[in-house]
Formats: structure tokens, C-alpha cells, sequence
């Protein structure tokens, strides 16, 4: 199943470049092994070797907790947060020790993280040094929505939108700043782009009105995205619920690339609509397609997906629409893997593109 001639051969940078900003390039670049802990689990070591043998087109480097950094509990980092390790919970929710109290929050609000602290970027530069030739992303997860509602717990959060608004503005600001901070550390060590998560929808419906987002959130994305553009950075977003009210919004704070869940924004839709100022990222569903599929079915369907969301002279990343579930049969990670590299080569869906 695997395909020995692609083997080891990841695209370049320019040519990952050319895909984003849709300058045909030769091949569609991949993103492959995004899997979740009970996947890796289930799997274990047969798992690590098919996915070792897949290499990231784009490279992803988050930043560094300070030197000194002591957790204030096993397994927190500086805003306390943590991810829920419980039976029958998925281990990407994220909960704070400082939820739902606004006296701790203020104390954290007054020691703030620091995102010039020294530290910070020994990983990425050092990623930079030894893979020139890389397209490498600067990354973290939870931005503003999803480390607010980490910080305060979803209900009250809600709930401060209209209770607590100024206080929620403050924590926003502070927050976009750590943020805008830790970019210019990316920049500095050599970064191509910045990839981070807000999941601002439910499966049929944006989590709060367009109107709160435009008042309370925009200015905060405008501010961030515009620093990344700065240094000539893509802004690179992971949203995986029903955003359609807001996209026109992102667009025009300067989202380059949206990493979205296919099951939710109907990828014909997106193109149609935005494929003009977007490029899509994932697109392979994670929730039915990838575990109810027969292997066949799978590869049949993973060209239909290349063949949409490849437009315009690119414009498309491919990979999960998230994170690769343990309900997923093995066969069907390994002819996924197998497809999308397949069909990274552009001519075999029929896209033509000019060789330099």
C-alpha cells in the first residue's frame, strides 16, 4: 500500500508556498498524522511506523514554556490550563484551575504571561536551522474563544459576554497581546506561517450571534492577523464548527488558510463562496467518512475531495479535518495516507500546472 517513489520526498517550501497562494504548484501538499491519544494507544507501534513513513509537507513548531517555567500543578501550563484526562472524555478539552473565579483570574491578569521571556523559541529556531528548506508554521491550540472559556468555564463565559463585558475586553486584549508578542518571536526565528485552533461553532449553528463576534472578537483577530502579515507570515486557522455568518469577517481581518471540518461546511459551498480569498486545509472527515468507509470507497472519495478543494491554481492542503479517532479501522488510516499522497500529484486529478 505504501508508495515507495514519494517516500521521504516532502514538498519544498516555495512549493508549499505556491499551494496557499495559489501559484499552480506541482504537487498538493499534505498534512498527514493528526491523530488523537486513544488512536495512538489502540494502535500503538504498527501505527508509528505507517506514520512515520508519511512526511509532513508543512512542519509544525509550537512555542516553548520560559527557562525557569515551574507548573503550578502537574501538567498546567502558565494559564493553568490543562487537558481532561477522564474516562469518556476526549483528551483535547481543555479546563483551567482559575475557571469560574474572576479573583483568580485578576491575580493571573496582573502577573501575565510573558511572551519575550527568555526560552521561548529554542525549538522553533532550532527547527528552522535544520530543515531550511521546510515550510514551518509557528503553532499553538485555543486561542481566543477556546482559552476563554478554558479560563472561565463555557457557561459563565457565555454569561460575561453580557454580565461581564468589561472585564472579558481586558482578558482579550491581554491575551491578543501575549499573543501578537509570541509572533514576533516566531518571525524572529524564521517562521513561514502561524497555525492555531479557535472553534467558534457548534455543528449547525456559530456558538453566539455574528453581531457578538463583530463586537467583541473581531478587533482582536484584526490586530493579531494584521501582526502576522507584518512579517510577510500566512495566518493559518483551525475551526471546526458551522462558521458560515463569520467567514467574510476572518476574511477580511486576513485569514489566508482555514483548516475546516467538511461534515459542517460543505466543501463545494466553500470554494464556491470563498475559494477566491481562501485556501482550504484538511477536509477529509474524520466523524463518518474516514471510519464508515471501505478502503476503496476511501480512495475514490479522497480524489473527489482533491479535485474540489484544489482550485484555482491551488489553494488546498490536504489532511484530516481533525483528529483521527480510535473508532477509525487501521486499513482505513493506511489507505488514507496512501490516497492523499497518491493524489498529491495534481495531474492525476486533472490539474494542470506550469513547470518552472
Amino acid at each position: 500500500m505504501q508508495n515507495k517513489d514519494k517516500q521521504s520526498m516532502p514538498l519544498s517550501k516555495i512549493e508549499v508556498i505556491k499551494a496557499i497562494e495559489k501559484k499552480n504548484p506541482s504537487d498538493i501538499p499534505g498534512w498527514y498524522n493528526w491523530v488523537a491519544d486513544e488512536t495512538w494507544e489502540k494502535y500503538g507501534q504498527k501505527l508509528k511506523e505507517l506514520m512515520d513513513y508519511y512526511t509532513n509537507d508543512i512542519v509544525m513548531v509550537s512555542y516553548d514554556m520560559p527557562e525557569g517555567f515551574v507548573e503550578p500543578a502537574p501538567e498546567r501550563d502558565e494559564f493553568h490550563i490543562y487537558y481532561v484526562n477522564e474516562p469518556g472524555v476526549f483528551s483535547g478539552m481543555r479546563k483551567s484551575d482559575l475557571a469560574r473565579s474572576w479573583e483568580k483570574l485578576e491575580k493571573l491578569m496582573k502577573n501575565f504571561p510573558d511572551p519575550y521571556a527568555k526560552g521561548r523559541f529554542y525549538n522553533a529556531r532550532d527547527l528552522r536551522h535544520k530543515q531550511q528548506d521546510a515550510y514551518i508554521a509557528g503553532h499553538w491550540w485555543a486561542l481566543y474563544f477556546e482559552r476563554m472559556i478554558a479560563l472561565r468555564g463555557e457557561e459563565d463565559f457565555l454569561t460575561d459576554i453580557y454580565l461581564e463585558r468589561q472585564r472579558l475586553e481586558k482578558l482579550g486584549w491581554m491575551i491578543c497581546d501575549f499573543f501578537c508578542g509570541i509572533v514576533e518571536g516566531f518571525a524572529e526565528a524564521g517562521m513561514d506561517g502561524i497555525f492555531f485552533s479557535d472553534d467558534l461553532g457548534f455543528s449547525r449553528s456559530l456558538v453566539f450571534k455574528p453581531e457578538i463576534f463583530r463586537q467583541i472578537f473581531k478587533p482582536w483577530y484584526k490586530k493579531l492577523f494584521a501582526k502576522i502579515k507584518s512579517h510577510n507570515m500566512h495566518v493559518i486557522m483551525h475551526s471546526c464548527g458551522y462558521i458560515w455568518e463569520i467567514i467574510p469577517d476572518l476574511i477580511d481581518c486576513g485569514l489566508d488558510v482555514l483548516h475546516f471540518q467538511p461534515s459542517v461546511l460543505d466543501s463545494k459551498r466553500l470554494v464556491k463562496e470563498f475559494g477566491r480569498d481562501l485556501t482550504f486545509f484538511g477536509g477529509i472527515d474524520i466523524q463518518r467518512f474516514l471510519p464508515n468507509s471501505t478502503p476503496e470507497e476511501l480512495e475514490k472519495g479522497i480524489r473527489e475531495i482533491f479535485g474540489i478543494l484544489d482550485h484555482d491554481g491551488g489553494g488546498y492542503i490536504s489532511g484530516p479535518s481533525n483528529s483521527i479517532m480510535p473508532d477509525t479501522p487501521f486499513e482505513n488510516i493506511e489507505r488514507m495516507l496512501y490516497s492523499m499522497k497518491k493524489y498529491s500529484d495534481r495531474k492525476l486529478i486533472g490539474h494542470w500546472y506550469k513547470q518552472n
